[in-house]
């Protein structure tokens, strides 16, 4: 007797399924019937190309339908990529003049006083690099991630050992995550996937409250990255009401300006002696040393556009020293940047979401 069970084979396996069992009864019947084997043959032909036509259709139909949902993303990223561009511009002045007014970092070197040594700690800034771009995280996550375990570590009063860096690290990326992903990191996912095991969910859960009730809940942190991006897209708009900007060669410097920029910031995150700089600091910083040395790339084809934008940067007189002293540490750190961490080398290999 046949079973009345549901059928759990896919669509596509069903299709051949049948096809064989054709062939079969077509086969059964030619030799029973010696004078059909023109006429079977014909029949199998056309049931064969039938199930074809069916599978090719359906796989058109999937294929469609997933080209749509493709578009439909990519329309609505675009949509809320413009919407912040207008946010950001209405808002900016504002936000800058907030930023301007914090005061430099009050420097102090918390490993001093812990069994972690310098090198620990910009080997683990190198493994998260890794980490973050296999799962697709952005730049302001990993800076959030970088201001989020100095502040911890600033801030805890008891010593701590040298093994408790890499749980640190994992839990800080998984809060900055939750902070500035569109989707959080799941901590199973932390757990077996980033730590291999090492650590439980409990571990990670436990440590994320530790590190929440350290820093009293102010988990908002101004990083470089924001900085930049709002000192660029300020100094942007005026070129643009002014009529500066003007062709694509414009566009390529800037673009060329604030990827340069950028990556100077994360490798200031390896060296802890840049944290004697404010954020404000550094990110006028990359931009004034990054733009030097676009200048003399480009056999000074841009220097009079990039001298242009760094004006609109409206950098004050009190604070311009600082600022020309951490481009050049900036630059120096570029340049010697294999030799200071050797074999640490995610950040020029591995992209991180802008």
């Amino acid at each position: 007797m046949r079973s009345n069970s549901i059928c759990l084979l896919p669509q596509d396996k069903r299709i051949r399924r049948r096809t064989t069992i054709t062939k079969h009864k077509i086969r059964a019947y030619s030799k029973k019937n010696k004078g059909g084997d023109n006429l079977s043959a014909e029949i199998s032909n056309l049931s064969i190309n039938s199930v074809r036509r069916q599978v090719i259709s359906r796989k058109r139909n999937l294929q469609c339908a997933k080209s749509k949902a493709n578009s439909a993303t990519k329309i609505s990223n675009l949509t809320l990529t413009l919407q912040n561009q207008v946010i950001l511009k209405s808002i900016s002045t504002d936000l800058l003049q907030s930023i301007k007014q914090l005061q430099p970092n009050n420097f102090k070197c918390y490993l001093r006083s812990t069994s972690v040594s310098l090198e620990m700690r910009a080997k683990m800034i190198d493994w998260i690099i890794e980490v973050m771009s296999i799962y697709g995280l952005s730049q302001r996550t990993f800076f959030l991630f970088v201001a989020l375990m100095d502040t911890y570590h600033d801030r805890r009063k008891p010593l701590w050992k040298s093994d408790e860096i890499h749980l640190t690290g994992i839990t800080c990326m998984c809060i900055a995550a939750k902070i500035e992903e569109p989707y959080v990191m799941n901590v199973k996912v932390a757990a077996t996937k980033v730590s291999h095991n090492t650590f439980t969910e409990l571990n990670i859960v436990n440590k994320e409250k530790e590190i929440v009730k350290a820093l009293e809940f102010n988990l908002l942190h101004n990083t470089p990255v924001n900085a930049l991006d709002l000192h660029i897209s300020v100094a942007i708009d005026s070129l643009e009401k002014q009529g500066e900007i003007c062709s694509s060669d414009h566009w390529f410097i800037l673009r060329k300006l604030k990827e340069g920029s950028s990556i100077l910031l994360m490798m200031a995150c390896y060296d802890y002696a840049m944290r004697r700089y404010s954020a404000h600091i550094l990110a006028l910083g990359s931009i004034y040393g990054m733009a030097m040395d676009l200048s003399l790339m480009y056999s000074c084809k841009y220097t009079s556009f990039l001298a242009k934008f760094i004006k609109e940067l409206q950098i004050e007189q009190t604070v311009l020293d600082h600022v020309q002293r951490s481009a050049k540490d900036l630059i120096e750190l570029g340049r010697e940047f294999g030799r200071r961490f050797p074999g640490m080398s995610n950040v020029l290999n591995r992209n991180l979401c802008p």
